[in-house]
């Protein structure tokens, strides 16, 4: 009998005992917030459509933008130097990087003086454009390096003629673009991608200077 009631009183202290032990485990598995961020490449202020339209006749075809698959992916990609490259923590673009630039990209042509308009491709056949413009983008990303904070758009570009005659003819023009440089504080990724989209748009003023007056 009193070995009994040991043991009777032993499993009843197991609880007791046992309790702390799953107050704890229940802290770690609790859901922590989601501090992840999103962020749009965007048209600056500063751009804006022509008052006059005299002058406005070139119609462009912005073809699907290129990017190498280290930027396809959700995570800012960031470059403290050399080779190295790194996700910027809970930083991401709110859409595919690649839409994102080919909208900027296509707001900003659209206000250039010799743009009449700009039509995504694939293009209806009623509004094949008189030029089809082709990006390939190089880099597109915060530097975080000894120099300090700054940022790197680097794209190649050109356009063609889309008349039948001239289709296989070498390019009317080429270009390879690095955008100035600019810079942001740490954790700032709002200026930083706020700086990328003022480099997309000076790679379309690049552009819209190239085309047939």
């Amino acid at each position: 009998m009193k070995h009994r009631s040991s043991t009777a009183i032993l499993w009843r202290l197991i609880p007791a005992f046992l309790l702390p032990l799953f107050a704890g485990c229940s802290s770690l598995f609790e859901a922590k917030p989601d501090s992840t961020r999103f962020y749009l490449l965007t048209t600056p202020a500063s751009v804006a459509v022509p008052a006059a339209e005299a002058g406005r006749t070139a119609t462009v075809g912005l073809k699907r933008i290129e990017l190498p698959a280290y930027l396809r992916t959700p995570g800012i990609v960031l470059r403290p130097g050399g080779t190295e490259l790194r996700h910027a923590p809970a930083a991401h673009w709110a859409e595919a990087l690649e839409l994102g630039i080919a909208r900027v990209l296509k707001e900003s042509l659209q206000a250039q003086p010799p743009v009449r308009s700009v039509v995504a491709y694939p293009a209806p056949e009623a509004e094949l454009p008189a030029y089809e413009v082709s990006v390939s983008v190089r880099a597109c990303e915060g530097l975080t390096g000894p120099a300090g904070r700054g940022i790197r758009f680097v794209a190649t570009w050109e356009f063609r003629s889309t008349a039948a005659s001239a289709v296989a003819a070498a390019p009317l023009a080429t270009g390879n673009f690095e955008s100035a440089p600019a810079e942001w504080a740490e954790g700032d990724y709002a200026t930083l991608t706020a700086k990328l989209g003022e480099a997309v748009a000076a790679l379309a003023r690049e552009i819209a200077a190239a085309l047939p007056k």
